[in-house]
């Protein structure tokens, strides 16, 4: 499957990216080894210059629970791990710690 090389897509799609990457607390070193991709190619997705690779957005998903649809396309419905209310709970190889209560899901303005 080829993904959209449209620029406005490519920066919504990075935007999302960073803006996951901020809500999990995570470096961005640590999401690209979620995608299994190097440090480089992460930053060229999150800024917009490359598509993100299906399967790596494929793994991204299986390891931090959000979703293609959030991915590529913005779905507003924040995936379950970002409905935790205050309790520590785990999903898939990250912990999200107690003090989630204060982090919202990144939304965008459509």
């Amino acid at each position: 499957m080829r993904v959209k090389r449209d620029p406005a897509f490519l920066a919504a799609v990075g935007e999302r990216l960073a803006k996951t990457t901020a809500a999990l607390q995570l470096l961005d070193i640590e999401m690209a080894q979620r995608a299994g991709v190097t440090k480089s190619a992460w930053s060229n997705y999150v800024n917009g210059l490359r598509p993100l690779d299906l399967d790596a957005a494929i793994r991204l998903c299986d390891r931090t629970k959000i979703t293609l649809d959030w991915i590529y396309r913005g779905d507003r419905n924040p995936p379950a791990l970002f409905n935790l209310g205050c309790k520590e709970k785990g999903g898939g190889d990250i912990t999200v710690p107690s003090r989630c209560c204060r982090f919202h899901w990144p939304t965008m303005d459509r």
